[in-house]
């Protein structure tokens, strides 16, 4: 159940309306939703995607500096843990994801599973603007 931050209804998600990115970015009749791993190997939108990794010696390590943790983390995986906490809703896939970045980063984004910790302001965080509810939140799109 996924709830609805503006009405506080909670109602099914229905996990295969999640195809990956626009529809004018893909060919949906080419990869049927059942085969993700095609999807995005031979998806022409996700055309030299690369996972950032870094040689070193023994083998390879991901290459924290690389925009992909230095941005998406602190203005994705960290504005949704922040609206997720505004809603009340447990995210610990997630919080494993921020703690194990964080370690990596030199970064302190959640504490104790909460955003308030001491690199709140480097995220785009709800709660970095002084946005502490929903109801708050409702107001500043209203």
């Amino acid at each position: 159940m996924c709830p609805d931050l503006f009405n506080q209804e909670s109602r099914p998600v229905d996990h295969r309306a999640v195809t990956g990115p626009p529809a004018a970015a893909r060919r949906p009749s080419a990869f049927p939703a059942t085969d993700l791993r095609r999807f995005f190997r031979e998806n022409q939108a996700y055309k030299g995607f690369r996972c950032p990794f870094r040689a070193v010696e023994g083998g390879w390590e991901p290459d924290f500096s690389n925009r992909y943790f230095t941005e998406d983390i602190p203005y994705g995986l960290c504005v949704y843990k922040g609206l997720a906490e505004l809603a009340g809703v447990s995210v610990p896939a997630i919080d494993e994801i921020l703690i194990w970045a964080q370690t990596h980063m030199g970064k302190e984004y959640i504490q104790d599973h909460s955003v308030d910790a001491r690199d709140l302001r480097e995220t785009g965080c709800p709660q970095r603007y002084g946005i502490l509810s929903v109801a708050t939140l409702k107001d500043v799109y209203e």
